[in-house]
């Protein structure tokens, strides 16, 4: 087991030594229960990701709650289901906000083959029903055609129709976003090569 110098160093390493401080004690009701008490590690973690969740909630342009949940994910290791539903509480607040697309894209970056694709494909056809109500939504349609590949990338047998589908999206994102059309252009290769 890990001495405490330890986990301050890691911690330390890990989030800066002004976030990794542990100076003050942890009162938790779990010592009257005659429970095991968390170490300060854990408990700072989880104060953090409150944190980073009550910022978010009270304004969901909020980059720097975003980034440092991020940093914090690895430690927390939350249910998928419950981060796309804070992706998703943003995305339909505000789909032109670059910052929860951002997130969106951290999320599909830490996705492990087979796991959770069921959830991903709830995301889609949540993605799908923004982007019929806001069509002309370059980031709405592009975190939808993100989702789409990595789904036919991990799926086996993957449908031609999805395939097109993804092919449709990126014709359409070259009309809205006529700069990236090279851009788009090589998503279509990758597509066509899945």
């Amino acid at each position: 087991p890990k001495d405490d110098a330890a986990d301050q160093t890691e911690a330390s390493l890990l989030m800066g030594a002004q976030v990794a401080a542990t100076s003050a004690p942890v009162v938790d009701k779990a010592v009257e229960e005659n429970e095991p008490t968390p170490s300060p590690q854990t408990d700072w973690i989880a104060q953090e990701w409150q944190f980073t969740q009550q910022k978010i909630q009270q304004n969901f342009s909020n980059f720097s709650a975003f980034h440092y949940r991020s940093k914090l994910y690895p430690l927390v290791q939350p249910p998928l289901s419950q981060e796309l539903e804070v992706v998703e509480n943003a995305i339909f607040t505000e789909p032109d906000d670059q910052t929860a697309w951002w997130y969106q894209s951290f999320l599909l970056r830490q996705q492990q083959e087979g796991e959770s694709l069921e959830i991903w494909e709830n995301h889609v056809q949540s993605l799908g029903e923004l982007v019929d109500e806001v069509p002309h939504s370059k980031w709405a349609l592009l975190g939808l055609l993100n989702c789409g590949m990595m789904i036919v990338k991990l799926k086996e047998n993957e449908t031609e129709e999805r395939k097109i589908t993804l092919l449709d999206q990126c014709q359409k994102l070259m009309e809205l976003d006529p700069d990236r059309k090279g851009r788009y252009a090589s998503l279509e290769q990758r597509i066509r090569s899945a």
